[in-house]
C-alpha cells in the first residue's frame, strides 16, 4: 500500500516565512492590493507580510497621482500611522517616496515617525520652502543610502562627515532659480553615484558642474545629467550627449522618459499611499 503523501510537505518555521516573504515581495508591485490583504488571514501572516508591505511607501497627493499607476493601497497612510506606534514605522519603513505637493506638514510627520529610513526621495520640499529648516533638521539624522532631492534643501544641510556616512547615491533637483556653484560634495565619503535634473536655463553651466564633481570626487563611479524635462528634438539631445559624455565614460545623459514605474518594477518603491487632507501649494 503506498504510502499517503502530504500536499504540502511541513517545512522548517523559517523557511515558511522566507517563502511567503519572497512571494509578497514578487507579487506585491502587481498585485498590490490583494497581496496587502494577507494581512488580515491570521496573526501569524500578519507578522510575516506586514514587514515587506510597509517596507517602502510611496506618498500619493490627492486628487493627483504619479504617471498614472496604480493608486496606493494603504489609503490612506495617515490611518496607518494613526493606528500604530511609531516604533513599527521606525523599524519597517526603509524606502520612502514623498511625492510632489504633498502637504507639509503630513510630509514632515512622516519624516519624524519614520526615523529607519535609508532611501529617501524628498523633491517635493522644494515646492514649500517654510519647512525646509523642519526638514533638514530631519533628514539630517537619517542614516541615508541614497537621496533624491532639491538643491536648497540638500544645501541646508551640515556639510560633516558625520551626516550620512553610508551615503552612496545623491540625485539633486536644479531649478531655474537656482544661479549658484554647485555646493562641494567631497564630505560624503561613500558617494560613488550622483544624479543631477538641471532646468535647461543651467545648460551653460553644466560643462562647469561636471567637471567640478569629477575632479573633487575621485571615487565616483557614475555621473547623470537629467535633461529629459527639456523639451529638445532628438539632435539636440545627441548633441548634448556628444559634449558631456565626452569629457568622462562615467558622464552619462539621461533624456528617455523615466517615470516612477521603473521604480515599481525594481522593486525599490512599490507601497503607493494615499493622504485624503493633502493639498496642492
Amino acid at each position: 500500500m503506498m504510502e499517503e503523501l502530504s500536499v504540502l510537505p511541513e517545512l522548517p518555521t523559517e523557511i515558511e516565512e522566507y517563502i511567503i516573504q519572497w512571494v509578497v515581495r514578487l507579487w506585491i508591485q502587481w498585485s498590490p492590493r490583494e497581496i496587502s490583504n494577507l494581512t488580515i488571514v491570521s496573526k501569524r501572516v500578519q507578522s510575516i507580510v506586514e514587514p515587506v508591505v510597509y517596507e517602502t511607501v510611496v506618498h500619493r497627493f490627492k486628487g493627483g497621482s504619479l504617471g498614472g499607476y496604480p493608486e496606493g493601497y494603504i489609503s490612506p497612510f495617515q490611518l496607518a500611522l494613526d493606528a500604530r506606534p511609531a516604533a513599527f514605522f521606525a523599524c519597517h519603513v526603509k524606502n520612502l517616496y514623498i511625492a510632489h505637493h504633498t502637504n507639509p506638514e503630513f510630509a514632515l510627520r512622516m519624516l519624524k515617525v519614520c526615523s529607519g529610513v535609508e532611501n529617501l526621495h524628498a523633491m517635493g520640499f522644494r515646492l514649500f520652502q517654510n519647512e525646509i529648516p523642519s526638514a533638514v533638521s530631519l533628514i539630517g539624522k537619517l542614516s541615508l543610502r541614497s537621496l533624491s532631492v532639491h538643491i536648497s534643501v540638500f544645501e541646508s544641510i551640515p556639510a560633516h562627515e558625520s551626516t550620512f556616512p553610508n551615503l552612496k547615491y545623491l540625485a539633486l533637483f536644479i531649478n531655474e532659480d537656482y544661479g549658484d556653484d554647485l555646493p562641494s560634495l567631497t564630505w560624503l565619503r561613500a558617494l560613488t553615484h550622483v544624479r543631477f535634473e538641471p532646468t535647461r536655463d543651467r545648460e551653460k553651466q553644466v560643462k562647469g558642474d561636471i567637471k567640478k564633481v569629477l575632479l573633487t570626487l575621485k571615487d565616483i563611479e557614475v555621473l547623470v545629467i537629467c535633461v529629459e524635462d527639456w523639451v529638445v528634438n532628438f539632435d539636440r539631445t545627441r548633441g548634448l550627449r556628444r559634449k558631456w559624455m565626452k569629457l568622462d565614460q562615467r558622464v552619462k545623459v539621461e533624456d528617455f522618459p523615466t517615470s516612477w514605474r521603473g521604480f515599481i518594477r525594481g522593486g525599490e518603491f512599490y507601497v503607493n499611499s494615499d493622504d485624503e487632507d493633502s493639498d496642492s501649494d
